[in-house]
């Protein structure tokens, strides 16, 4: 921060938190000016990757007068700001320039700030160990039509079985988001796998190992 810039008033009340802590103030203060540096830091490498990928300082500036413009943008970028995956942070930045380039992007942008919103590493890892059992299953569908029933059954079980040991919580989110929609009714199909995970799922989760990985690089 410059000499005379004005920290902003949450990073004021924290620090006037700590220093009330009895003992341990000013070793606490140490460490929350250490947080608050570190994010700053991401806050600008942030606003860089937008700027950068927008095609500049300017032409960002003149997009974010428009309304949508603007509130996408501010809903993604503090999306990027609350999270600790890396590549979360990066995928978000494009998608906001894609919007900022592109007014036809701006739906399907706004579509993304708002799954990833509400996605961190425990839903991501979830979505990847989902993804990786179907495509190590699909490939092995048998072309014989009299062996897919046998096949079919017997994968969607494994299937079943690694989303039944996922937390209800992150079941929630993905299927909130639009990540996974569950097979209606009781009856499986005979020849077909029950991905479970969504078109919009494997593209979400090919963009975020696009940019790195779940485990917040």
């Amino acid at each position: 921060m410059a000499e005379n810039e004005i920290p902003p008033l949450g990073e004021d009340i924290a620090r006037a938190i700590v220093k009330l802590v009895p003992y341990a103030g000013d070793s606490l203060l140490m460490v929350l000016d250490g947080v608050l540096a570190r994010r700053r830091a991401s806050a600008s490498e942030l606003m860089g990757r937008i700027a950068t990928a927008s095609g500049g300082q300017e032409k960002l500036a003149l997009r974010l007068a428009d309304p949508e413009i603007e509130a996408l943008f501010i809903d993604g970028f503090e999306t990027a700001m609350r999270t600790g995956v890396a590549a979360k942070r990066r995928l978000l930045a494009e998608v906001i320039a894609n919007a900022v380039l592109d007014d036809a992007m701006v739906d399907a942008s706004q579509l993304y700030v708002m799954a990833l919103r509400d996605l961190e590493a425990p839903h991501i890892r979830a979505l990847a160990r989902l993804a990786r059992i179907v495509r190590e299953l699909r490939p092995q569908l048998p072309e014989d039509s009299s062996k897919r029933p046998s096949f079919v059954g017997k994968a969607n079980e494994q299937v079943l079985g690694v989303w039944n040991a996922e937390p209800a919580p992150i079941q929630a989110a993905l299927v909130r988001t639009g990540c996974v929609r569950l097979p209606r009714g009781f009856l499986q199909s005979s020849s077909v796998i029950d991905q479970h995970i969504t078109t919009f799922g494997f593209e979400l989760l090919d963009d975020i190992e696009r940019h790195g990985s779940a485990e917040g690089q």
